[in-house]
């Protein structure tokens, strides 16, 4: 068995991840040894042993994009990566501008992951940085992967994708070019890779049109100063959520009030300024915010929504691939859950039909990277796009189309609540990386999966010191 480094934290401290490889067994037969032989779904030749290249388009040179196309390379396919800023990196290039385009970043921000986690098992982190890096030492990382991998010589900057469809076997790409205009290109694969961190969603709120101050989003959110003595409700107290709210009580607002659907009245700490709140009921017509359990404040001067962001998969993809069009529903799905589904691709707070998160179930062609959320993201975008890449060659075949709708659906009948927590890895990260482990040919060691364990909850600590503390 080989053993690979993981990730390396300041002062020394290593953690050692076992892997091994596995045989490239097609394993449409090796994970169902018991139900017999299976009908595959074939791209192209991919029913045959003999591995070939593809020319593949990547929509996304982000941390998804940039992963997808270096293991897509290794396997000698052709590719190129459309990104539509004028950066590599995606959304970890910071920008002052609160309305900037490609920026979603607060400046303070740092990962609620240690280096050691987020990076990549044959790419270490540069040297010298804090177990949890800014968005800053971030950006670099990825830069020097691409570089150092050679994936930046096949990206072309400043270039957007505006419609993708299929014509024959092939996929048509149409961009927008600030360098060459307008044009198509053709390609045999697609790869989705445009992050989910651009649109912002906003959580329904009843009366909010009784509420006259200003209403935004962590989006858009840089710096505390503009806000200094503002009374802000911030609603959420996921990571962005904690981090602002927490910057924000702490540099002169106010009076920060912070709802949360595990709000504990009990829960005191003398430490914390802000106001602790259940989730909002609705706005009242002369502008008061009433609370579930029924208590209220005035109207604050701004709510600021940390609520997390739509899928923006429709700008582009053909719809016909998508629910409500595709319309498979077997009878073991109640009308309510398939107009759910339907409902929820068609605003963004999902992407369906889509096997194991990653392949189109109508055009398994077509593949999406970086889909779930909850998880450990940079291993999450290697192990898909080695599982793609095999696929793509066809050394691993994929099950047929009815039993992909079949795993599709049983993962649907498992979902705790509406159907916009599809994607949610939240307790199945574990059962998930293995499975990818196997079809991608990496075995991950089960000590990365307790996320609760590795996740910074509150400021970033600079000092290794901290972790090997807390895990001794």
């Amino acid at each position: 068995m080989q053993t690979m480094t993981v990730g390396l934290v300041p002062a020394g401290w290593d953690l050692e991840v076992p892997v091994t490889s596995v045989d490239k067994e097609p394993l449409g037969e090796s994970i169902r040894h018991d139900q017999g032989p299976v009908a595959h779904f074939q791209i192209g030749t991919m029913e045959q042993k003999s591995t070939k290249s593809v020319r593949v388009a990547i929509i996304g040179g982000g941390a998804a994009g940039i992963i997808a196309a270096k293991n897509l390379r290794e396997l000698s396919h052709d590719v190129v990566v459309f990104e539509k800023s004028s950066h590599l990196g995606g959304i970890w290039k910071y920008d002052d501008a609160a309305d900037a385009p490609s920026s979603v970043l607060y400046k303070s921000l740092h990962t609620n992951l240690p280096t050691s986690i987020m990076q990549l098992r044959d790419f270490p982190f540069q040297a010298g940085l804090p177990s949890y890096p800014s968005h800053a030492d971030v950006l670099e990382y990825l830069q020097n992967y691409a570089k150092h991998f050679g994936v930046d010589e096949f990206v072309r900057t400043g270039t957007k994708v505006t419609e993708v469809s299929k014509v024959g076997d092939q996929w048509k790409i149409s961009v927008q070019s600030k360098g060459k205009g307008v044009y198509d290109e053709e390609f045999d694969r697609l790869v989705v890779a445009n992050g989910h961190f651009n649109k912002a969603w906003l959580a329904p709120i009843k009366g909010i049109e009784n509420y006259l101050g200003v209403v935004s989003h962590a989006r858009s959110y840089r710096t505390p100063e503009p806000y200094h003595n503002k009374r802000v409700l911030v609603v959420g107290r996921g990571p962005s959520g904690q981090d602002i709210s927490l910057e924000l009580a702490e540099s002169g607002v106010k009076e920060v009030y912070v709802t949360a659907l595990d709000y504990d009245p009990n829960f005191v700490d003398e430490k914390d300024t802000r106001i602790l709140k259940p989730a909002v009921g609705y706005i009242a017509e002369n502008g008061m915010v009433v609370f579930t359990d029924g208590s209220s404040i005035e109207a604050p001067d701004e709510i600021m929504h940390c609520t997390g962001y739509l899928y923006t998969v429709n700008d582009f993809f053909p719809s016909e691939l998508l629910f409500p069009k595709t319309a498979v529903v077997p009878n073991i799905v109640s009308d309510e859950i398939a107009a759910d589904l339907g409902g929820a691709t068609t605003d963004g707070t999902a992407v369906a039909p889509v096997y194991k998160h990653v392949f189109s179930i109508e055009d398994p062609t077509a593949v999406f990277i970086g889909i779930p959320f909850s998880n450990l993201p940079f291993l999450c975008f290697e192990l898909q796009a080695k599982w793609i890449a095999r696929v793509f060659d066809g050394s691993v075949r994929l099950p047929s189309k009815e039993e992909m709708y079949e795993d599709f659906y049983e993962t649907v009948r498992k979902i705790d609540g509406p159907a916009r927590k599809l994607h949610s890895l939240s307790g199945l990260q574990k059962d998930y990386f293995t499975e990818l482990g196997v079809r991608s040919g990496t075995v991950v060691e089960e000590n990365i999966h307790d996320i609760g364990k590795w996740i910074r909850r509150h400021k970033p600590s600079t000092e290794a010191a901290d972790l090997v503390k807390m895990f001794s």
